[in-house]
Parts: structure tokens; C-alpha cells; sequence
């Protein structure tokens, strides 16, 4: 909860209120007379206008006595007077910047007095020149061994306002150290109370966790009494407590210690039942129950928790959503699972998705973490329609390749190796820096061995090795690539040997030639640098297929539907799967084959975007093959 926002605006409301001192201005007259019976009537009417507080006249005639003693010859003991009166002058009407620039230029000239010196500190610190402020001030709270003003704490403002966190923990302890002050004015509970607000803060920023616990945790038993500003004075206080209990939450991080979780709870409890408003009330609830998650008190969180996860608002969401987090670390994942899931769903709705930001974060995570649930379940199926609909509900999603790399490995561990493979490719492609490239790399490698696309792997293998040289060392990376260079020469052996026998049977011409044209066709769309060959191949093919040649020209087809996809050519890719699939019905025995096919023709659509074509070819699915497994997974298009 620190805000450094929030600390500048607490120190400049305060730096506003401090007073200024104008002992100087208020003196008896006939005492200046006595010193000196030469005095100019300009200066005592300036005087006068000030005494009288016509702070404009006052300023603008001490301005023209300034300007005649500066420049004279003679010395006039009460310059240095003109200059201070001048300067409080100025800062009464407001002129901060006048009296800023004023006032250096008397303090560089040695006419300011230690009270002049102190009016200038307040006009800098009003100004917001903080760097002026410090200069001056802490310049004078070391030198001056009795001050009648508390330089300390002005420069321990300054330094706090420019992040001088040492310096103002320094300029703080003096000044809480120092008597006090007989010419303030200032409330000194107030003050007092302010020092130590303000030194804590600083030593948060230090990284002294034990200190600044140690001096703001008094400070959150005060109560706030008559006479101090209880609005005000409560905000800070508030503040205070929450920064004491970050501190707590942080050290108990780091030792371990149950001290300071019990500590932590104190506070923690104290943030909720000092909260002023609903929405900072559920801030402190989802703190404490953050706090009692870390302690291992699963259930007290989660009942903590409970009232307050039942709205639509972001803290609501929240607190639903730290309740999923909590289940997991019990181990309940079944109902995790169906808590992101309700989750996701209220966070992607239209009405609230466009309100906000936190809002659709909540949902992204939600949707990615039920999908993520679901895969380490061992539920593939499910998982891989939950990482495809958070694809499609969160097209920026911050977790969409990992929902790519991990809905690959659930459809290839459902049989779905092709479709496996093209979500790890689709990974390299829009992810090229995702931290789960080397992981997809050897899924791949992997996959294309499966399928035998040895090219395919080999690609994978050297990218790993250019890539990740360590840590394909480490995998054994070399050794598999040694056995998979063979493996792929095999198979241009065989393809040449297809090659003869294709030309020798007539090629496309013949009913053998496209039978066996067909099985060339499969390495060349497998193997790199091939592909346009093949393609060729398979559209020559259905060219010239003959009837009798069903089976021939269906699986030309799916063929070319696979080509088309791993280009991303994802409405030819349809257009094929679906013309296999029609022969493979035609043929009335193929009714698995038939369903696969329309399947991927639905799929092939969604990925293009054509939407209502997708749900139309699963419509059709759903009607021929009710109960078939390509049926169910086609319910996510719908």
C-alpha cells in the first residue's frame, strides 16, 4: 500500500500549514529611531503598511528601499531588517516564487537572519523546491548549535520530498531529539506526531523493516484527541498501521518467525476495524486473508473471505479470487477448477468487462489458472477446450503462450498429435521470445518423430542447439539429433524409391500412379523444403482420380487440409477437410475417418474466423455422429 503520492501530498498539506515568523516585523518602533535617527520615511511606511498588515504596500514599498540601500555607498543597519520584512511581505500575498528568488538573493548576500534563514526555508518548501529547502535548511540545523526554530524537521521534509530517505531519517531523529521550539506555533502533539509519521516512512524506504515498525506501531494505539485535525490526523494514522503491518508481513517473510505473523494479525485486524469505507474495509480483508494464507490457516482465510466475495465490483472479484488461490493450497482442485471457471465467466461479461482494467486482469488470470488446473487434473480433453476458449475470450491475454504450449501437450496426450503440433508452432511463431520456447522446441521434437517427420524434428533440434547451446547439452539434444539425421535419410532412400515406382506406373495418369503418388505426396508435405511439391502432387491428383479411387482422393484431400493449416491457409485448409470428409460419407464406411475430417474442417474455420461456418459444419457433426468423440470436442465452436 505505500504510495509515494500519498506521502508528497501528506507532507506538502502539512509544509502549507507551518507556520511563519515574523518576530522582526513587530518590533517597537522607537527602538529602530534610537539606533539610528536617520531613517528614511519609505522604510518606516513600509514598516508600517506591515505592521497594519497591508502586506502588498508593504512589499512594494520596502522593494524600492531594498533597491536605493543596496546599491548605496553608505551601510544601513537595517537592511538585513528590509530584507526580512520584505520577504514575509511577499509570502503573505502569496508570491512564493518573488520571495523565493528574493530571499536567495539576501541569504547569498548575508541579510537574512536565523529567522530570515527559516522564512526562506518555509517559502521553498511552499514553492515545492525542495532541493532550495534542503540546501538551506539542513545547511542551517547543522550549524546552528541552539536554533530558535526546528530546522531539523524542515529539512527533514526537504530530503523526505526528494527521496533522500537517509538524510530525512537523520534531519527526523534530530528534531524529535531537539527541545522544543518556543517561537512555533504548531501543535507540538501534532508535530511530534508528524515526526515520527514521517521517520518511519523513511526508514521503510531504507529496507529498516524492524525500525520502522518500531516507530510506527505507537503510533497506530494513539487516539486521536480534541484539538488536532481528526480527519487528517486519522488518514495518517491509517496509513501508518498499514505500513507497520507490510512490515510485520515482510519480516515474518524472511525469518519465519510466529512473532511477527502475530504481530501481523494484530495489525491487520486493527486496518479492519478502523476502515472508514466498504472499499477500504475489503482491502483489509484481503490483506488479513493473504495474512492468514501465508500462516497455513486455509479455512480462517477462506471464512474471512466469504461476505465478501459475493458482488460484482473489483474488490469483490478479489475476493473470490484469492478464495480459488486458497482452495488450491488446500489441495482442493476439483473445486478450484469450477471456482475459476464461474470466475472467468463473471469477469468476461460485456457489462463488466468494459469498466475494468483489474476486472478483465482477474478474468485473464481466472481462465488461464482453470485451464492450468485441469491439465496437472490429468483432464486433457478439458483442459484443451479451457486453454482454446481463453485464446478466444483474451486475444492479449498475459498467459496466452502458455495456454499455446500446454494445449499442445494436452492434445497430444489425447492422441491429437497434429493438432499438438500446431499449437507448438503457432507458439514460435507469435511467441518468439516466450519463456516456454525451449520446452515447445522439444515437444516438437518429439511430435514429428511420432508422426515420422523427421525433417520437421531435425528443425526443431538445431534451433534448440542455436538457441539454448546449455541447455540442449543438458537435454542430450546432440545424441538425439545423431539418431534422427538417420532416421530422415532412411526416409529419402524410401522416397526415392516411391519416386521410381511413381514414374514407372505413369505417374498422376494412372489409377497406381495415384495411389502411389499419394504416398509420395506424404513426404514430401513432411519433409522441409518439399511442401510446394507435394501440394502439386495432391491437387494433380484430384484431377485426375477416376471413380473407384474414393479412398485415394479422400486422403488427398485430408492431406492437403493438413498442408494448408500448417500454413495457416486456414479456409482452403476447410475447403479440403471438408471435401475428404464428403467422399469418406459417400463411402459410408469410413464414419470415424468422416467425423475427423469434418472436425477439423469445423476448427479450420474457427482459427480463420469464420465463425458461423465453424459452428455450422459442428451443427452438422453433432447431426450425423451424435455420439461420437469429435462431436464432444466440437462443443467448444458452438
Amino acid at each position: 500500500m505505500y504510495n509515494k503520492t500519498l506521502f508528497l501530498f501528506f507532507s506538502l498539506f502539512f509544509i502549507l500549514s507551518f507556520p511563519l515568523s515574523s518576530q522582526v516585523a513587530l518590533g517597537d518602533q522607537s527602538v529602530f529611531r534610537d539606533e539610528d535617527s536617520v531613517f528614511e520615511a519609505q522604510f518606516w511606511a513600509g514598516i508600517e503598511a506591515f505592521r497594519s498588515q497591508d502586506y502588498a504596500s508593504a512589499a512594494d514599498t520596502l522593494q524600492q528601499v531594498i533597491a536605493s540601500w543596496t546599491v548605496s555607498s553608505q551601510q544601513h543597519t537595517h537592511l538585513a531588517t528590509a530584507a526580512n520584512v520584505y520577504t514575509l511581505a511577499l509570502l503573505y500575498t502569496d508570491r512564493h516564487h518573488e520571495a523565493l528568488k528574493a530571499a536567495a538573493s539576501f541569504h547569498e548576500k548575508g541579510l537574512l537572519d536565523e529567522e530570515g534563514v527559516y522564512n526562506y526555508g518555509v517559502a521553498a518548501l511552499r514553492r515545492g523546491d525542495f532541493h532550495a529547502g534542503y540546501q538551506v535548511l539542513s545547511q542551517a540545523a547543522e550549524s546552528i548549535e541552539t536554533p530558535s526554530f526546528d530546522f531539523s524537521y524542515l529539512a527533514a521534509i526537504s530530503a523526505f520530498n526528494l527521496g533522500k530517505w537517509q538524510a530525512a531519517e537523520f534531519f527526523f531523529k534530530k528534531s524529535l531529539n531537539q527541545d522544543g521550539n518556543p517561537s512555533e506555533k504548531i501543535d507540538p502533539a501534532k508535530k511530534a506526531f508528524f515526526q515520527s509519521y514521517y521517520l518511519g516512512l523513511a526508514q521503510f524506504r531504507l529496507g529498516k523493516l524492524e525500525s520502522a515498525y518500531s516507530t510506527l506501531e505507537p503510533l497506530c494505539q494513539l487516539n486521536t484527541r480534541r484539538g488536532l485535525d481528526e480527519a487528517f490526523f486519522c488518514i495518517e494514522r491509517q496509513h501508518a498501521l498499514s505500513i507497520a503491518l507490510h512490515c510485520a508481513l515482510q519480516l515474518y517473510s524472511k525469518t519465519q518467525a510466529t512473532s511477527w505473523w502475530n504481530r501481523g494479525c494484530t495489525l491487520a485486524h486493527a486496518l479492519m476495524d478502523r476502515a472508514e469505507s466498504p472499499s477500504q474495509r475489503q482491502e483489509a480483508v484481503l490483506l488479513t486473508a493473504r495474512l492468514y494464507g501465508d500462516g497455513g490457516k486455509y479455512q480462517q482465510a477462506l471464512e474471512l473471505l466469504a461476505p465478501y466475495a459475493q458482488g460484482r465490483d473489483e474488490l469483490s472479484l478479489s475476493c473470490r479470487f484469492l478464495g480459488c488461490e486458497l482452495l488450491v493450497s488446500q489441495g482442493k482442485l476439483e473445486e478450484a477448477v469450477e471456482e475459476y471457471s464461474q470466475l472467468a465467466a463473471i469477469c468476461t461479461s460485456s457489462h463488466l468487462a468494459s469498466t475494468s482494467k483489474e476486472i478483465l486482469t482477474l478474468g485473464d488470470k481466472a481462465a488461464y489458472r482453470q485451464g492450468e488446473l485441469l491439465y496437472s487434473l490429468g483432464r486433457f480433453q478439458e483442459a484443451s477446450a479451457a486453454f482454446a476458449d481463453y485464446r478466444r475470450n483474451h486475444p492479449a491475454g498475459t498467459y496466452r503462450d502458455a495456454a499455446l504450449y500446454f494445449n499442445g501437450e494436452a492434445l497430444a496426450k489425447e492422441g491429437f498429435v497434429h493438432r499438438g503440433i500446431l499449437q507448438h508452432e503457432t507458439l514460435l511463431k507469435q511467441h518468439p521470445s516466450s519463456p516456454y520456447l525451449f520446452s515447445s522446441l522439444l515437444s516438437l521434437m518429439d511430435l514429428y518423430k511420432k508422426t515420422g517427420e523427421y525433417g520437421g524434428a531435425v528443425e526443431a533440434g538445431d534451433r534448440l542447439l542455436a538457441q539454448f547451446p546449455q541447455q540442449a547439452q543438458a537435454a542430450q539434444i546432440p545424441g538425439k539429433m545423431a539418431e534422427l539425421r538417420l532416421l530422415e535419410q532412411g526416409m529419402e532412400l524410401q522416397q526415392a524409391s516411391l519416386l521410381a515406382e511413381f514414374n514407372q506406373a505413369g505417374k498422376q495418369n494412372t489409377a497406381e500412379g495415384r495411389r502411389l503418388g499419394l504416398e509420395l505426396a506424404h513426404f514430401y508435405v513432411n519433409s522441409f523444403g518439399n511442401e510446394g511439391e507435394g501440394e502439386q502432387l495432391l491437387l494433380q491428383i484430384l484431377e485426375y482420380r477416376e471413380a473407384g479411387e474414393e479412398l485415394v482422393a479422400a486422403g488427398a484431400a485430408a492431406l492437403l487440409g493438413d498442408l494448408y493449416r500448417g500454413q495457416n491457409r486456414y479456409q482452403e485448409a476447410a475447403h479440403y477437410f471438408l471435401q475428404a470428409a464428403q467422399v469418406y460419407l459417400e463411402m459410408g464406411s469410413l464414419q470415424e475417418e468422416a467425423a475427423s475430417a469434418l472436425y477439423r474442417g469445423a476448427e479450420s474455420f474457427d482459427v480463420a474466423g469464420m465463425v458461423a461456418d465453424s459452428q455450422a459444419v459442428a451443427r452438422q457433426l453433432a447431426s450425423l455422429f451424435p455420439q461420437s468423440p469429435w462431436t464432444k470436442a466440437a462443443q467448444i465452436f458452438l
